[in-house]
């Protein structure tokens, strides 16, 4: 999820200590879907652990929220829920910890056994989702060969 730098965040955190905003982008499907969830952000104060979706500005001049993978001493490797790549993020880059987020219009916390069921099993599936994603890759490609021939 991408938010415009044109907002300051990082004052609005520092102000307020939460700041709650819509999502933007695919980065974090399923979870969100862009402009329909929202999502409430609190300022870092107590660290931050596996498991958690975090904010931190990106060097191109948006904010992103992706979640932590793991945590190598003062270094986070972090990954949206959509995506292939991992990111390495200093601890100190990291502004805010989401909190909260309203999906469908229903609120729910990030403490609920629920949602730290869903982000353990997400974490857990990627070697599987990352191959399937191939294939979809590699089909699509094969598709498109066979069946998307230049007309003469």
């Amino acid at each position: 999820m991408e938010q415009s730098k044109s907002l300051n965040i990082e004052d609005e955190l520092k102000k307020h200590k939460y700041y709650a905003t819509n999502t933007v982008g695919t980065s974090m499907q399923p979870l969100f879907k862009t402009h329909r969830d929202m999502v409430i952000i609190k300022a870092v104060e107590d660290g931050i652990k596996k498991y958690d979706v975090v904010l931190y500005p990106h060097k191109h001049g948006n904010y992103i929220l992706h979640r932590v993978i793991k945590i190598k001493g003062d270094i986070c490797y972090i990954r949206g829920d959509n995506t292939f790549y991992l990111e390495r993020v200093s601890v100190s880059d990291i502004i805010g910890v989401m909190v909260a987020f309203n999906r469908k219009g229903k609120r729910s916390d990030t403490d609920k056994f629920s949602y730290r069921l869903y982000s353990r099993i997400w974490v857990f599936i990627y070697p599987l989702r990352y191959a399937l994603h191939g294939i979809n890759i590699f089909v699509r490609k094969v598709y498109r060969r066979i069946f998307k021939r230049k007309k003469t």
